[in-house]
């Protein structure tokens, strides 16, 4: 087997890093004020909003490194006194040096890559005061002692120094030799972080291991393995994805879920365009939403990658490169959310209906938003307005046999049966359905539960604020209607017999407070008159 090759002290990389030290302590000189400005900067990162995301600022790190490939793995392990993360990427280029010794010049401009800023390293700080990046295109390491030491020399009166501006050039192989947890990674892997992690921090990271959201994979398709290991901790997470029946299986350590993904790529305006953040390039955006498959569909949050505080109150993930505040936890408002917020409207729109079921053709309803909410974000009003307004004239309603229909295309069972407890008119409905012959363009009586009736609601009139079910341009029928339409659908196939029976049987189950004010209609067959009260 061919020993993987790794660059030692005199690579190209290892020039450049003392390159950029040396023109970082010149400017130092030159600008002491830049001293405090990037001490500042690299405080105010790791005890901020990035306080507590380490795990997913070096996931996002690796995944980007990954990009393009297939198969890609990223292993995390926290030990007793460090934590690596290594993937088998692209090695480090100097433009990502770069990156990683100064802020906001990442090279990371398209859109389809996690890291945006380049500055979710600096949060490494809160819990390290030595990083040191290993590649086989070349390794260095930073250090707060050596680094305060170099350019105290060259501004003694500085307050504090920053770290992440000078570095020293490492080599790997003799790092190998005195690191056991470093050794068994190099093996493999392209690029290592190596963090020596300060001890009133180590359960702050073990934490973050244990409530590492998963679904991050959805939407990286080029990393299908993750590890998650601490060593001196019982908890392991395997995380791992793979297709699977035209599904995605998401597998955390033994426990599995079923996901189906929807994507679609939209280009951006001008004004969008003018709104995007000066790092972002492409005017092709890609969305994704991921929904579940087999289990409850509940409300869900814009992601950016990883979840963000922004609840989008349609079920599942929306995923795309939204603008967010700097800790990318919260939705900004403008022109190039907005227009992201109706392309994933149409996107939901279109695929909606693959959430349905065939034993539960009315189960896609599930996802859609329900009524406003006064504290609902301006995103989320938005999404469901737009969704709404486009469903209102699509194929989204299941009539008897399954089939979606235009909502105002339907007929609608009479509010005797459909709305009020659930278990005192089932028998009346499934009797009502169970006759072979029932005419098919009435709703199917999956969709018959408050929520969901609620949603059909919505489709008629997406700016309606009750959550009360009306008939408002909807066939909405009365006893009589329902059952006639019953024993008419029986008489059209010269079934009027079993056609009256069914009919009678369903009028019988309905409760007595929902029919004694009713009209049953002409339902019952005699042989001498026909059809009779």
């Amino acid at each position: 087997m061919t020993a993987i090759r790794w660059n030692g002290v005199n690579g190209k990389i290892g020039r450049y890093v003392r390159e950029e030290s040396e023109s970082s302590l010149r400017a130092y000189r030159e600008q002491p004020n830049f001293v405090d400005e990037h001490a500042n900067h690299e405080q105010d990162t790791a005890r901020g909003g990035y306080a507590r995301r380490q795990i997913v600022e070096l996931v996002q790190n690796s995944a980007d490194q990954l990009a393009g490939s297939k198969g890609g793995r990223i292993e995390i392990r926290l030990t007793g006194t460090h934590l690596l993360c290594a993937d088998d990427g692209l090695p480090i280029d100097l433009e990502g040096v770069r990156a990683l010794m100064h802020s906001r010049l990442s090279p990371k401009r398209e859109t389809e890559q996690i890291g945006r800023f380049g500055i979710g390293f600096k949060s490494v700080l809160r819990v390290t005061d030595s990083p040191a990046v290993f590649s086989r295109s070349g390794s260095f390491q930073f250090d707060r002692v050596q680094a305060a030491e170099r350019i105290r020399a060259v501004v003694p009166g500085a307050e504090h120094y920053p770290v992440l501006r000078v570095a020293e050039p490492i080599d790997p192989r003799l790092e190998a030799r005195s690191d056991p947890s470093l050794r068994p990674l190099m093996t493999w892997a392209a690029n290592i972080v190596r963090l020596v992690v300060k001890p009133a921090e180590r359960e702050n990271l073990a934490e973050q291991f244990r409530s590492f959201e998963a679904e991050f994979l959805l939407f990286v398709p080029h990393v299908d393995r993750l590890e998650l290991i601490a060593e001196d901790d019982e908890a392991r997470r395997s995380l791992h994805l793979s297709e699977v029946d035209g599904e995605i299986e998401l597998r955390d350590n033994q426990r599995a879920t079923r996901w189906i993904v929807f994507s679609r790529t939209h280009e951006l305006s001008e004004a969008a365009r003018a709104d995007r953040r000066t790092l972002d390039s492409t005017d092709q955006i890609r969305l994704s939403w991921a929904a579940s498959i087999g289990a409850r569909l509940g409300t869900g949050r814009f992601w950016a990658f990883f979840p963000t505080l922004t609840l989008s109150n349609l079920a599942g993930i929306l995923n795309a490169p939204w603008k967010t505040n700097e800790d990318r936890r919260n939705l900004l408002d403008g022109p190039y959310n907005d227009e992201l917020v109706d392309a994933a409207a149409w996107l939901a729109a279109e695929e909606l209906p693959h959430l349905a079921t065939p034993a539960d053709p009315a189960r896609h309803l599930d996802a859609l938003p329900l009524r406003p909410e006064s504290e609902d974000n301006h995103h989320a009003q938005r999404l469901r307005l737009r969704l709404y307004e486009l469903l209102g004239n699509r194929p989204i309603v299941p009539d008897q046999d399954g089939r979606l229909q235009v909502v105002t295309t339907i007929a609608y069972p009479p509010e005797a049966v459909s709305s009020g407890r659930r278990e005192r008119t089932a028998r009346a409905l499934d009797r009502w359905s169970a006759y072979r012959n029932r005419p098919s363009n009435w709703l199917h009586h999956s969709a018959l539960t408050r929520e969901r009736l609620a949603r059909l609601n919505r489709l008629v009139d997406p700016r309606a604020e009750t959550n009360r079910w009306h008939a408002s341009g909807v066939a909405h029928a009365t006893l009589s209607e329902w059952l006639e339409a019953l024993v008419g659908a029986g008489a059209e196939v010269g079934d009027e017999m079993q056609a009256s029976m069914a009919a009678i049987q369903a009028a019988a189950a309905i409760p007595t407070e929902a029919r004694k004010d009713g009209d049953l209609g002409r339902i019952v067959f005699t042989a001498a008159d026909g059809w009779a009260h």
